[in-house]
């Protein structure tokens, strides 16, 4: 029969942990706190470096750096890795904690070998209106915070490199950056936002980035507080300024177990958190204190908050320190959330409207993973648990015989003997057609669930939910993020899929025809799958160039390829499959070309930037490829108003212009060819 958690006193524990007050961990002293709810005076600070570069400065930065740490909570213990710059702006600089005699076990053998093209552009939202953009191949710095903090005009940041080698990325380093990516991306699920290894194409007061480097750079110069393993200004998110002067948060890859990815990842997930205004979360009991909670618990379940020390824990999540002698009680999820706001539910969270399992003839469940699919072409079979009242319902039919089914969190991908770095410990239930439940598992030892047995014939509903742990002990608090579902059932009896083909295949009724120089966009034919179920499309490339790409299989059946070369024809057909894992055969081929590069307008020039030195301005943009010159635009700025004119101020063939000027100028750019103009590019100022 099925596998139950024997022992339901540890599910009663682990409700008593979640509902236990706060002040049944309290402790025999006050630990000093400060911030938003703390009103304090520089006088109240605690003698040391903080207090001290304060009182050195001018009244109108003391101000500053008052007014800047009332916007955020801190305790005393915060102190000795904050610091307060020569402006009155406030930044942690974070020694991250070395475990004594702690080596770093083998890198696991990678499944699949991450490709230069997929390692750089890994997107966890695309789309998102908030990015999160981790930089791994170096940086130049010039105008920032940490160009004024060392005094250096041109910081030129290396990039993360574990081989000694910074000429090219090696395929152990790409694979990596891959696990730093997806580690951070994880802890940033819950939230509407892009965590991206390419870089965008503007930067603005949404958009964070973190610089995973070295702490020198190809000169030789010490970067920005070297002694430490991160540092980043403090509730910088949002701020007008925060992209071209407070960015990039740094991670000294190199003084982090030479780059060992979960060490770095969990240093750039908390410099980040950092940047949206988190503070440490700390441990003291009256006789111990950690300023970076070091966490409890062993094996799989050890766990350890995002802001104190967890690089050396398996369950790594978001807290509000609802765990014993905790220093900070501020709740992360909720204060990262006024910035990022919430992801939008992914599967309904009731029998009503569940999700199908897609299994196939065999009843074999499978679902890929970033390492196996980093562009999740494959939607099948996983989730994300956005909040911890996020419950998802899948339902599969099944014929008489054995069950199993397991679903693992996001340590499915990369997957580590220790320091897995997951968030989500989960609880999966199953239940039959009537409502009624047949077995739910939550094993105390393991973050992953599973569901083994005989099924009678009939319909099932799966259902996934985040939970704490009693023997660690941790809450449900942060308990959220991927999910993957594998296994095995009985499959029923095939039964017909109609229509057999989805034919005709054609192409969607849009402007030119449904492509541009680099897209185009088709569409299959309505289908109905067997008893009303939920159907399946994939669209294959036949024939092309560049970007010729299947879809995966998909519920729309729409579709757009991106990426393609211009005056180039692309073939494509269509297969359709339903929830039984019935496949139809092949539509007929439909083909089309995209547009020569000539016959449509530029597209919107991006990354204007610029410098400028005494009498002359330098600025330099994106090449836009089908783009025969541009036109610049300046404005005279007054009283901060910059208004543009009809009329550009130079035209110029190439991507750069120099010229020479004294004053204060707005700048933007328009790509221009003889099919017409782009919109304008970002703005500067110099």
């Amino acid at each position: 029969m099925f596998l139950y958690n024997a022992d339901k006193t540890n599910v009663l524990l682990i409700m008593a942990l979640a509902t236990m007050p706060l002040s049944a961990w309290s402790k025999p002293h006050q630990i000093k706190k400060f911030g938003v709810n703390a009103p304090f005076s520089i006088g109240d600070l605690p003698n040391g470096h903080v207090r001290f570069k304060m009182e050195g400065l001018s009244e109108n930065y003391q101000q500053k750096s008052l007014k800047w740490m009332h916007g955020f909570n801190f305790t005393e213990h915060d102190l000795k890795s904050l610091y307060v710059d020569n402006q009155g702006a406030v930044l942690y600089g974070d020694v991250f904690l070395a475990k004594t005699g702690y080596v770093p076990p083998p890198s696991p053998p990678q499944a699949l070998a991450i490709s230069a093209k997929d390692a750089f552009t890994l997107h966890s939202k695309p789309g998102a209106s908030n990015i999160i953009y981790l930089d791994f191949d170096g940086h130049v710095m010039t105008n920032t915070v940490w160009n004024d903090a060392t005094g250096i005009k041109t910081l030129n940041a290396r990039p993360y490199d574990t081989d000694d080698n910074v000429a090219a990325f090696s395929s152990k380093e790409l694979s990596q950056i891959a696990e730093i990516w997806h580690r951070v991306a994880e802890d940033y699920t819950p939230f509407n936002v892009d965590v991206t290894t390419e870089a965008p194409a503007s930067f603005g007061p949404a958009v964070g980035r973190v610089l995973i480097t070295q702490n020198f750079d190809y000169s030789g110069n010490k970067m920005p507080y070297f002694g430490v393993g991160g540092i980043a200004y403090v509730n910088v998110w949002g701020l007008s300024n925060f992209a071209s002067y407070y960015s990039p948060a740094i991670v000294y890859a190199n003084a982090l177990n030479s780059g060992y990815p979960p060490h770095v990842a969990e240093a750039v997930s908390h410099e980040m958190g950092h940047n949206l205004g988190l503070s440490h979360d700390g441990y003291d009991d009256g006789k111990t204190t950690q300023e970076y909670y070091l966490g409890s618990g062993v094996g799989y379940v050890s766990w350890a908050p995002i802001m104190g020390e967890s690089a050396y824990s398996n369950v790594t999540q978001w807290s509000k320190g609802d765990y014993p002698f905790a220093t900070q009680l501020e709740d992360d999820i909720q204060l990262i959330a006024k910035k990022l706001d919430y992801r939008t539910d992914d599967h309904a969270g009731d029998p009503v409207s569940p999700t199908p399992l897609i299994i196939d003839n065999t009843g074999i469940i499978t679902a890929s993973n970033p390492e196996t699919d980093p562009s999740n072409a494959n939607i099948a079979n996983k989730g994300i648990i956005e909040t911890n009242s996020d419950v998802d319902y899948f339902y599969f039919d099944a014929a008489a015989g054995s069950a199993n089914i397991t679903v693992r969190p996001a340590w499915d991908a990369f997957y580590r003997t220790d320091l897995r770095g997951a968030n989500l410990d989960i609880q999966a239930s199953l239940y039959d057609q009537y409502g009624n439940q047949i077995a739910q598992n939550d094993p105390l030892d393991e973050t992953n669930a599973f569901i083994a047995g005989t099924l009678a014939e009939g319909r099932y509903y799966l259902e996934i939910r985040g939970v704490g742990n009693a023997n660690t002990p941790y809450s449900n608090y942060g308990s959220v993020g991927e999910y993957f579902i594998s296994g095995t059932i009985t499959p029923k009896a095939i039964k017909p899929f109609a229509p057999v083909n989805p034919y005709p295949m054609t192409w969607a009724t849009l402007p030119d025809a449904g492509t541009s120089a680099d897209s185009i966009s088709m569409q299959a034919s309505v289908l109905n799958a067997a008893a009303g179920g939920t159907v399946f499309y994939n669209f294959v490339c036949v024939a092309g160039g560049q970007g010729c790409v299947e879809s995966g299989w998909q519920t729309s059946r729409y579709y757009t390829a991106y990426d393609l070369q211009a005056d180039t024809e692309y073939s494509y057909q269509v297969q359709a499959k339903d929830a039984l894992g019935n496949v139809s055969d092949f539509s007929t081929i439909a083909s089309a070309t995209t547009v020569a590069l000539l016959d449509v307008a530029p597209a919107t020039t991006s990354n204007l930037r610029g410098s400028k030195s005494i009498i002359t301005v330098n600025l330099k943009w994106d090449v836009v490829k089908n783009a025969t010159h541009y036109e610049i635009f300046r404005c005279t700025i007054r009283r901060g108003v910059c208004k543009y004119g009809a009329t550009a101020f130079r035209t110029t063939d190439s991507n750069t212009y120099s010229y020479a000027t004294a004053n204060v100028y707005g700048y933007k750019v328009v790509a221009v060819n003889a099919v017409g103009r782009s919109s304008f590019s970002n703005e500067i100022k110099l």
